[in-house]
């Protein structure tokens, strides 16, 4: 378990500066339409599927993107309401950065990297 946290880890840091822009554009997107103050990239391995959010079709070789709000995570109980504070102030120290929502099939874990405009 331990291997694929790593991996998935690995392939999000990794992603290229092009790619990176494509993903930063989505986020924005849902800023300028006021869906939320908060998206969230969703990345999980291509040999899962996830039902959260909306599938971005952009490509990359071991990884699926999908976006996401703090809203809806919390509707769907991946953050919870004692959370939620914390979260938002984690979320707006690092506005000049990408949040993540790495998933595998059996944990969950939040990575923000800077974003390419």
């Amino acid at each position: 378990m331990e291997a694929k946290n790593n991996r998935l880890l690995q392939d999000i840091e990794s992603i290229d500066n092009n790619l990176i822009k494509m993903l930063n554009q989505a986020t924005e997107t849902v800023r300028i339409q006021d869906i939320s103050n908060y998206p969230i990239l969703i990345a999980h391995s291509r040999e899962h599927e996830f039902e959260i959010g909306i599938l971005l079709e952009i490509f990359h070789k071991s990884l699926e993107f999908r976006i996401s709000t703090l809203e809806e995570l919390y509707v769907k109980n991946l953050i919870l309401k004692d959370n939620i504070d914390e979260f938002r102030n984690l979320y707006l120290s690092k506005r000049d950065k990408l949040c993540f929502l790495g998933l595998t099939e059996n944990s969950q874990e939040f990575i923000f990297m800077p974003a390419i405009t």
